[in-house]
């Protein structure tokens, strides 16, 4: 079973392999009971600026294959620091790094999608 900091662990852990330079990773597991089946992902990083929508979803799912195999659905929100300081002016990488699961809840939006 995968859980929320399963997901959130190895998306951090990829950042010291860099292929996903995450500046803020929130994880959200949604279904009833918190069973690990349906998570709700928001990831922000300078690695998706001029990155197009798919290409993203694309690189995510790369990273996180493992994780990805043994759950039902996953929401992906994806945003450059750039889209996420525009959509949350209040957020600042500084403030992710102190607790990088306290963000404001990004609704689905162009860059969401589903499994």
């Amino acid at each position: 079973m995968v859980s929320a900091k399963d997901i959130s662990d190895r998306l951090l852990e990829d950042k010291k392999d860099k292929e996903i330079d995450v500046a803020h990773v929130e994880v959200v597991d949604t279904t009833q009971g918190g069973c690990g089946s349906m998570f709700v992902v928001t990831i922000v990083s300078d690695t998706f600026d001029r990155m197009l929508p798919l290409k993203r979803h694309r690189l995510v799912h790369s990273v996180l294959k493992k994780e990805i195999e043994g759950i039902h659905a996953i929401t992906l929100s994806l945003f450059s620091v750039a889209e996420y300081q525009a959509k949350f002016p209040s957020w600042t990488p500084a403030s992710a790094k102190q607790d990088n699961k306290q963000a404001p809840e990004a609704s689905n939006d162009s860059n969401g999608s589903s499994k």
